[in-house]
């Protein structure tokens, strides 16, 4: 971004060069005008790369953003949720859209909108299975869901 700055300031350099030629009876007014509207397009361009730059990194700053304020939630979270009560594990889950599904096969299926690792040790359950599906796409950032099957 710097670089396109630095050629900014060095196409108005450019243009006060071109008014003191056309000042000195150098330039004739159509060459002024044709290498102004040149260096007004390149300009433009520049601006417009500029502009897309610094959209792009308030995009990723706004990410960071909200990945540590997540992170933040999640370990204030860690830290309470062995004294949480039942109704406010119960919230918990219905904010976190998190569902639990027990069949009448005793099969209990787990899906989440997030991505977080599995931390039961699923060694001695039988018919385990784990799925991804990308579900939707807003801009660049995709949610996936998630589903935990357990039992047969």
């Amino acid at each position: 971004m710097e670089r396109k700055q630095r050629h900014i300031a060095e196409l108005d350099k450019q243009k006060n060069e071109l008014l003191d030629l056309r000042l000195e009876g150098l330039l004739s007014s159509n060459e002024l005008r044709k290498r102004m509207q040149r260096l007004h397009r390149r300009r433009g361009e520049l601006e417009a790369d500029i502009s897309n730059i610094k959209r792009r990194l308030a995009s990723i700053d706004r990410k960071a953003q909200w990945t540590e304020d997540i992170e933040q939630f999640c370990r204030r979270l860690a830290e309470r949720v062995d004294t949480l009560s039942f109704e406010e594990k119960r919230e918990l889950i219905r904010i976190l859209d998190i569902r639990v599904t027990i069949h009448k096969d005793r099969r209990i299926v787990i899906e989440w909108p997030f991505e977080v690792p599995v931390c039961v040790d699923m060694s001695n359950l039988d018919n385990y299975t784990h799925t991804v599906e990308s579900r939707e796409a807003f801009g660049d950032i995709h949610f996936y869901f998630y589903q935990v099957t357990f039992g047969s």
